[in-house]
């Protein structure tokens, strides 16, 4: 994802809730292992998985319903997910 030249893209994957949530326990192990090697070379084959079909979902034409939402996420912060339910 790193390589892409396309910024809605890349919007797109790093905004979705499971990568965020991957690449904070990522990030957090990295840290924690002192900042040595590239932050994924801590992410398990399992993790791995999930964010490469994330990414091939995200090859595709992003939508602008999704880069609306990414929008709001990125100024509001605390907006609901487009398929969460109303509580």
């Amino acid at each position: 994802m790193e390589l892409s030249a396309d910024p809605w893209r890349k919007m797109a994957f790093y905004s979705d809730r499971e990568v965020v949530a991957i690449m904070d326990e990522v990030y957090a192990r990295w840290e924690e292992s002192g900042r040595i090697g590239e932050p994924l070379d801590y992410a398990t084959d399992e993790e791995l998985e999930v964010l490469a079909k994330k990414a091939e979902a995200v090859r595709g034409v992003v939508s602008r319903g999704d880069i609306n939402q990414v929008m709001l996420r990125a100024a509001y912060g605390a907006v609901k997910w487009k398929d969460e339910e109303e509580e």
